[in-house]
């Protein structure tokens, strides 16, 4: 209750399986429903556009989140787009957290100049010619591996996993895996060093 009176800017439903319970939550919604009357920013992935259908805000607008979920989206009148984010008025969404770099662009430039300035920077490659390398381990944390990974692509960067081998890597959870681009060993040789290193 807390939330309810504060005027937010935007309102970010992240995705998961919490959404399907908030939508039961009629102050959740309310909160969606009053920041969007008031021109706020609503985004949403995955599971969470579910929290948007109670609110009615999908209906007529072009909405994408995960697939499994179309027919309940078009149900509550969106018009289903397969490929994210989307874009539309004050309403961004996305279909997964492949897609978290450009919905994070997207809701940044919303704020900067509104859906206009959210579709023209959206392949921003202002990290174009740079190279970063990701160093890892079995003990990584796999969200904190992929997200990275997806951004600085996303952007333009050309990005190399480097690891120990090239065996596959599960981190430490068992989460992945993730394959490994060049080793330590293989990263000194391409860039000339040898074992100086």
């Amino acid at each position: 209750r807390e939330a309810l009176p504060i005027a937010w800017d935007g309102v970010y439903v992240l995705g998961g399986f919490s959404p399907l319970e908030l939508r039961e939550d009629p102050e959740a919604v309310e909160i969606v429903v009053r920041c969007h009357r008031r021109g706020g920013l609503v985004a949403a992935i995955c599971h969470g556009v579910t929290l948007l259908v109670p609110t009615g805000i999908l209906k007529g607008r072009h909405v994408t989140g995960n697939e499994a979920r179309e027919i309940e989206f078009t149900n509550a009148g969106a018009l289903w787009e397969s490929t994210a984010p989307q874009i539309d008025g004050n309403l961004v969404t996305a279909i997964y957290s492949g897609d978290d770099g450009p919905m994070l662009d997207a809701v940044i430039h919303w704020f900067q100049g509104g859906p206009d300035g959210a579709r023209a920077h959206l392949m921003d490659q202002y990290l174009a010619g740079k190279k970063v390398a990701i160093l890892l381990d079995a003990r990584f944390s796999f969200n904190q591996y992929l997200f990275p990974l997806k951004r600085l692509f996303h952007n333009g960067a050309e990005v190399r996993v480097v690891a120990e081998t090239k065996a596959p890597l599960d981190e430490r959870r068992k989460v992945g895996p993730c394959l490994p681009d060049l080793t330590f060993e293989e990263d000194r040789v391409e860039i000339g060093l040898g074992r100086l290193l």
